[in-house]
């Protein structure tokens, strides 16, 4: 079906253990031309995976709007490392 919260909870969980500096998450929002990219910082981790179990169902669609879904995620510790790995370093 695609990105799952479950893999989205192990990203978090994958960058907490190995003490990255980011995580990136990408919101589909439907009817967007792209995906909108949230950097949640190191020290929000914990918190930020919390909020997202709770909010999000296990097709990572948002509960409280399901036409609101997270498309992927990543975890790096520069901006540019994120980039990369999202495919928007050469814009």
């Amino acid at each position: 079906m695609g990105f799952s919260l479950e893999l989205l909870v192990a990203i978090f969980e994958q960058a907490i253990k190995e003490k990255r500096k980011y995580v990136a998450v990408a919101v589909q929002i439907e009817g967007a031309s792209r995906s909108e990219v949230i950097i949640n910082s190191s020290e929000n981790l914990e918190s930020k995976k919390a909020y997202y179990a709770n909010a999000y169902d296990e097709y990572a669609k948002l509960k409280a709007n399901p036409n609101i879904r997270i498309a992927y995620a990543v975890a790096g510790d520069t901006f540019a490392q994120i980039e990369d790995q999202i495919g928007w370093s050469e814009e």
